[in-house]
């Protein structure tokens, strides 16, 4: 269940480019189609877990690589919930307020992919799976922060990016510390 989420938020940013070229309502519908089936898989992974713990890989691949480990307790499978309610209604404010904007599907693709990294970051197994999809929604919102293209937002998202990238430096840098202990 656990890859899952993961598949489903990674195949609507997917999908969002092909089906948003025609008609900009069908790729808003589509996202908030997408995050309200995460709702619903959060919900139930909530109800799932029980006190114990479940452990799984995303994205296995043939051979010795078994993918990235995802683990779900209470307080991640708690978390989900909020997460996934608050892109869901994220999803159906921006259908009406995204209208007067070109590149809608641009839109829904950054913004499915940023809801994938933090699903992804409530979920990670280790340390590494955590950066990987930290990176993730970082670099997707960082571009919806730059989404306008307008002289304010461009700077706003180049702030943002050398803030986010700073950051992610210190924390690669705190992940090498603890491997090294």
């Amino acid at each position: 269940m656990l890859p899952l989420i993961l598949d489903i938020a990674f195949l609507g940013a997917l999908l969002a480019p092909l089906v948003g070229r025609g008609s900009r309502r069908v790729s808003s519908s589509l996202a908030a189609c997408v995050t309200f089936l995460l709702l619903c898989l959060s919900v139930r992974a909530a109800l799932s877990v029980c006190g114990g713990v479940f452990v799984e890989h995303a994205f296995p691949m043939r051979g010795a690589i078994p993918g990235l480990p995802l683990a779900l307790d209470g307080l991640s499978a708690f978390m989900l919930m909020p997460l996934n309610l608050i892109a869901f209604l994220s999803a159906l404010y921006s259908i009406d307020y995204m209208e007067r904007y070109t590149g809608r599907w641009q839109y829904d693709t950054l913004f499915l992919l940023m809801v994938a990294g933090l699903n992804g970051v409530l979920m990670a197994g280790n340390l590494c799976a955590l950066y990987v999809f930290l990176e993730l929604a970082t670099i997707a919102s960082g571009a919806l922060v730059a989404f306008r293209l307008g002289s304010e937002e461009l700077e706003a998202g180049y702030k943002y990016m050398a803030m986010a990238m700073l950051a992610s430096l210190f924390i690669l840098l705190g992940m090498a510390f603890l491997y090294a202990a």
